[in-house]
C-alpha cells in the first residue's frame, strides 16, 4: 500500500490546474508512463474515464470515476477526487486540491492511496514510488507553464 500527500505552490491560477487536472484525454501527451486514455463519459460533476499505465515493463489500464467540485468562493478552494472503478488495484484514491494563498500563489495539494491486487505490482511500485511522483508532479507544472506562461 502506498499513501502519500504532495503539497506545492504554482504562479498558475486555480482555474487553469483544475481544468490541467480534468484533462486526462491529454495526460499521454505530457505525463511519464501514461500511454493512453479514454474518457468515457463526462458530465459538469463527474468524469468516467480509463488510463493505460506502461512502466518498467508493465502494462495496466484502469478506469476511474472522478468527481468535480468547481471553485468555492466560500470555502476558496476547488477539487477533484477519483476513485477505481475496475482495475490491477485493490484500491486507489487519489484528490486535487486547489487553494487561492494571500501571496496570490495556488497552492496545489495532491493525496493518493492505493495498493494493487497483486504483490509483485505493488513491491515494484513502491520502491520507485517517489521518483515516479515527482517526475509526474514536474510533468504537470511543465505542461501549465507552456499552457498558460
Amino acid at each position: 500500500m502506498v499513501e502519500r500527500r504532495f503539497v506545492k505552490q504554482s504562479v498558475h491560477t486555480i482555474e487553469q490546474l483544475y481544468n490541467l487536472a480534468l484533462d486526462v484525454k491529454s495526460y499521454p501527451k505530457f505525463l511519464p508512463w501514461c500511454t493512453a486514455s479514454r474518457v468515457i463519459e463526462d458530465t459538469d460533476t463527474e468524469m468516467i474515464a480509463d488510463l493505460v499505465i506502461s512502466f518498467s515493463g508493465f502494462r495496466e489500464k484502469y478506469k476511474s470515476k472522478i468527481l468535480k467540485y468547481p471553485f468555492d468562493k466560500e470555502k476558496n478552494i476547488a477539487q477533484i477526487s477519483v476513485n477505481l472503478v475496475e482495475g490491477p488495484f485493490e484500491f486507489l484514491q487519489n484528490e486535487w486540491k486547489f487553494k487561492e494563498l494571500d501571496n496570490g500563489m495556488t497552492s496545489i495539494e495532491f493525496y493518493i492511496n492505493f495498493k494493487f491486487s497483486s504483490t509483485i505490482l505493488d513491491r515494484l511500485i513502491g520502491m520507485v514510488f517517489e521518483k515516479a511522483m515527482s517526475k509526474m508532479i514536474e510533468a504537470f507544472e511543465k505542461r501549465a507553464d507552456e499552457l498558460y506562461l
